[in-house]
């Protein structure tokens, strides 16, 4: 029987200190979802006291992260400010590291996209030089930079990475934490008691949030079967979710159900870039590589939604953008015939850019000097 999660009490010591913390960053979210709202709306969609979200609102306004933009009448008494954040105040870099790619997001501390960068995955040891470049080509001094935030998979992969080589504060985490972070800051469902948040990028990587706050990242997901006895996964184990549904396991179907097909890149990055430009055109290998696809990703959600019985699936990161919106049907079928609950949503993530970057760009804000004053 699926288990309904809830957030963990928090204990006594330091408990004040997070409940405080939690509070402020749910009414700063909020801020970031709304665009504008009153302390009163703040306070509601929060669920905090008024008083509680207009003291936070206070000291972010001293720390120079949101502005009162404009008033609206009350009934009786003087009229209610709209709070906003100030993004003329710095910007934000998110950095996405991919396999054969690096992505360069630069953002303003409304989370708006000023422009992208992307350049070869070799670049990544002169970090530094890309991300002053981006901000040039954004027109933003890097004595503005409030943040940097870094998604990239953990363990020998991350060798190359010094964050003191960038003049902001540094946030590092895997793509999957990055792109559940983007989820509760910019998707619709961030008010969900229990999300899940799945990410298919180079790898396939799951984030369960409880009560608006991440509760695990479920790596393992990616090395729990879907096919037995399957192909081999890099983890030792045969017919692992991320060995279909990571971009390299897509290139493998590819090459499996279309031999010797144009639909096989160099790269499992371009071979998505063209089976998202064949299957428009209805290409019926693409078609078949995409079904096939779609219901891995269907057994994989099952075993997911069979543990935790979220009210939401958010799908996301870079093969989902590509792909996701062909992907879903078949996902969502599998996913029925095994006769899980049909009250679980399954969507492509509705974040308006890329949720990675997005998200790591956010985490970057909340750890930054922006907030340091808030903290006090």
């Amino acid at each position: 029987m699926a288990h309904q999660l809830r957030p963990r009490a928090a204990g006594a010591a330091g408990g004040m200190r997070n409940i405080r913390k939690a509070h402020r960053l749910a009414v700063l979210r909020e801020i970031y979802a709304a665009g504008a709202a009153t302390r009163r709306d703040l306070a509601a969609r929060a669920d905090v006291s008024v008083a509680t979200a207009s003291n936070i609102v206070a000291e972010l306004i001293r720390a120079g992260v949101v502005r009162e933009t404009s008033y609206e009448e009350s009934d009786g008494g003087r009229p209610r400010g709209r709070i906003t954040v100030d993004a003329r105040r710095g910007a934000l870099v998110g950095v996405e590291v991919r396999a054969s790619s690096i992505h360069i997001d630069v953002y303003d501390l409304a989370l708006e996209p000023r422009t992208q960068r992307i350049v070869p995955a070799t670049s990544r040891r002169d970090l530094a030089r890309v991300v002053s470049a981006a901000l040039a080509q954004a027109g933003i001094d890097a004595g503005r930079l409030a943040g940097v935030g870094i998604a990239a998979p953990a363990g020998p992969h991350r060798a190359w990475l010094d964050p003191a080589v960038l003049p902001a504060p540094v946030h590092v985490a895997e793509p999957a934490t990055a792109a559940a972070v983007g989820e509760l800051w910019l998707g619709p469902s961030r008010h969900a008691a229990n999300l899940v948040s799945v990410t298919l990028a180079d790898s396939a990587g799951a984030t369960v949030l409880v009560g608006g706050a991440p509760l695990a990242t479920t790596g393992g997901w990616g090395h729990t079967t879907v096919v037995l006895d399957g192909r081999p996964c890099s983890c030792g184990r045969r017919g692992c979710v991320e060995s279909y549904l990571g971009a390299p396991g897509i290139l493998q179907t590819v090459r499996e159900l279309a031999p010797g097909s144009r639909l096989a890149r160099d790269t499992p990055e371009a071979t998505v870039r063209e089976l998202g430009r064949a299957i428009r055109d209805g290409d019926p290998a693409a078609a078949a590589v995409i079904d096939a696809t779609g219901r891995h990703l269907g057994i994989g959600i099952a075993r997911l939604v069979s543990v935790i019985d979220p009210d939401a699936v958010a799908l996301n990161g870079w093969v989902v953008g590509g792909l996701g919106r062909w992907l879903l049907p078949a996902a969502r079928e599998e996913l029925a015939r095994r006769r899980w609950p049909s009250s679980v949503r399954i969507e492509a993530s509705p974040v308006p850019r890329n949720a990675v970057t997005a998200g790591v760009a956010a985490a970057a804000l909340q750890t930054s000097a922006y907030l340091a004053t808030a903290r006090r």
